[in-house]
């Protein structure tokens, strides 16, 4: 009887490890980690001009993702620009229905790459934003004191990449 019991859970186990489809993508929240930034083609403060969420078969998937347009404030990292377009596919949790964060905001973003996925006529000019695995995306107030937070976590990961 225990053999059965024991097959039953591990299949279970199994089952529950893979299935994705079941809702549940992380079982604990990670804490956001500013280091992360490192990944991020694009560090810039921003004002939120629209934001929405976008639902559409691509490639015979169901594709669920937000566009965030911003104008652009000041650039901390990388190119500047006077407006970004933001890809935010968030695998982690559910995507908000309305913009929910402070309407000016630091981002760090990654310039779009081929991804069979995403449409490509937003490859060229678009960012996608850095978001670990089971952690928030890298959207920051755009006050000072995140201004400073940023600028160390920059310069800490420029001294280390130099390393």
């Amino acid at each position: 009887m225990s053999r059965w019991r024991n097959i039953f859970l591990v299949g279970f186990a199994a089952l529950f490890v893979m299935a994705p489809a079941a809702g549940i993508a992380c079982m604990v929240e990670r804490d956001f980690d500013i280091s992360h930034i490192r990944l991020a083609d694009v560090v810039f403060r921003g004002e939120v001009v629209s934001y929405e969420v976008v639902q559409r078969q691509i490639n015979g998937l169901e594709a669920r993702y937000a566009t965030i347009d911003l104008n652009v404030i000041e650039t901390l990292k990388g190119e500047t620009r006077e407006h970004w377009k933001v890809y935010w596919q968030n695998s982690t949790f559910e995507l908000p229905e309305a913009w929910e964060f402070e309407t000016t905001v630091y981002v760090a973003g990654s310039l779009l790459k081929g991804v069979d996925y995403i449409p490509s006529d937003m490859f060229s000019d678009w960012l996608t934003v850095v978001q670990a695995p089971c952690s928030k995306p890298f959207f920051l107030p755009g006050t000072d004191e995140s201004r400073e937070q940023l600028e160390s976590a920059l310069t800490e990961a420029s001294s280390s990449h130099n390393n």
